[in-house]
């Protein structure tokens, strides 16, 4: 018989700063509790948390951010505080029991941390939803952008198409969403706001991932850098985070060595801190690269975004820049495997389907579009911590 009150005390009793700096216990620990989770719930008490509490607490984090409270509480050093000091706090004015029941559901669900005297602590996940530029918030405002509506969406669009799997970016879930029928980037252009929450999202999911320097050994790229023109261009770079992992890798390497390209509406964005450390440029990735001869061109979820058909489009628009026994392309992406998909690919995977009427590919898959553009894969870079894979090809 399991002695439940050690297993409570061995979980609550965790040092979990043994294993903060260690992604592969972490991603293990994390793992486990995920099955631990799903095996202890009944049936109806799992749905009931996925149909009610998640979609409640996200409402609960937009409500206490449109009446400006999670702004001003980290502004105010998010100190422990009661429900009318944080009333205090808010603008536009809130209620004060309307306030108190909200953070009960944002407690119980550990957003904030609720002391045995009723007052509130902040928590690193409330601090960072007063960052009104951090990937935290912007998911939250990319869910409510794009992702929850286009995902309710999803069973009524598959059941009137007969259930295909979605592969026409031209007639996509998404684009059933608005009597425009503009498809994903093109919302995302019609809308400053809608950029700047999937471009900042992006970032914070880069972030959430294994940096691909730790993935791909970048010294052996570095050492045979004659630190003349470029030795890396980053395609579709969003704001930066793959090149400021190979700056923070290797700091000596000059602006003019690291070329970010994205569409204007995504340079403009960009800080002035990274703008003088890399070079920026505009490019549409669909266009001829018009930088010949790069030692590394890189793409980092890129190509997972286009079907076939326009993923051969990218790179063959990129062949013709490549220097034949001087130019490598490394495209960082998910490799789907035949079993035992962790749940971030197969999330992202659904995403790509309902969003974008693309998919995650498996190796196989890969190997048929970088060769059949004429491209040789020269090695597949991998770690067991991470959930994707450096593909390094250089031209056939």
């Amino acid at each position: 018989m399991v002695d439940h009150q050690k297993v409570i005390a061995a979980l609550d009793g965790l040092n979990l700063e043994d294993v903060a700096n260690d992604s592969t216990a972490r991603g293990q620990i994390l793992a486990a509790a995920h099955r631990l989770t799903a095996r202890l719930e009944l049936p109806y008490e799992r749905m009931m948390r996925w149909t009610w509490s998640h979609d409640d607490v996200i409402a609960c984090c937009r409500i206490v951010h449109d009446v400006g409270l999670w702004k001003a509480w980290l502004e105010a050093g998010g100190k422990e505080t009661t429900v009318q000091e944080l009333v205090d706090l808010c603008n536009p004015p809130c209620d004060l029991v309307l306030l108190r029941r909200i953070f009960r559901l944002l407690a119980a669900e550990h957003v904030v941390i609720e002391t045995p005297e009723g007052r509130y602590r902040s928590t690193p996940l409330s601090l960072e939803l007063g960052n009104l530029s951090s990937p935290v918030l912007q998911c939250l405002f990319f869910w409510y952008h794009h992702n929850a509506d286009s995902a309710k969406n999803f069973p009524f669009y598959l059941a009137r198409e007969s259930y295909p799997e979605p592969l026409d970016p031209l007639k996509s879930n998404y684009m059933d969403l608005t009597p425009e029928n503009m498809s994903f980037f093109q919302r995302c252009a019609s809308k400053p706001e809608y950029q700047e929450s999937f471009t900042v999202a992006m970032t914070g999911y880069t972030q959430l991932k294994m940096d691909w320097t730790e993935v791909y050994d970048t010294k052996q790229m570095v050492e045979g850098f004659s630190g003349d023109g470029p030795l890396v261009v980053d395609m579709g770079a969003g704001q930066g985070p793959d090149l400021q992992k190979l700056l923070a890798r290797h700091p000596d390497l000059p602006a003019s060595a690291l070329v970010l390209q994205d569409l204007p509406e995504v340079i403009s964005t960009l800080v002035q801190d990274l703008k003088s450390k890399v070079t920026v440029q505009e490019h549409d990735f669909f266009t001829p690269q018009p930088i010949q001869g790069s030692p590394v061109y890189f793409m980092h979820a890129v190509l997972h975004d286009w079907d076939d058909i326009d993923a051969r489009r990218i790179l063959n628009s990129l062949r013709s820049a490549m220097k034949p026994g001087v130019s490598k392309l490394l495209v960082y992406e998910v490799l789907i495997p035949t079993v035992g998909a962790t749940w971030l690919q197969c999330s992202v995977d659904f995403n790509l389907m309902h969003l974008l009427a693309a998919a995650e590919r498996t190796e196989e898959k890969w190997r048929l579009l970088l060769e059949g553009e004429g491209l040789r894969v020269i090695k597949i870079w991998s770690h067991p911590s991470s959930p994707e894979s450096v593909i390094e090809a250089e031209l056939a």
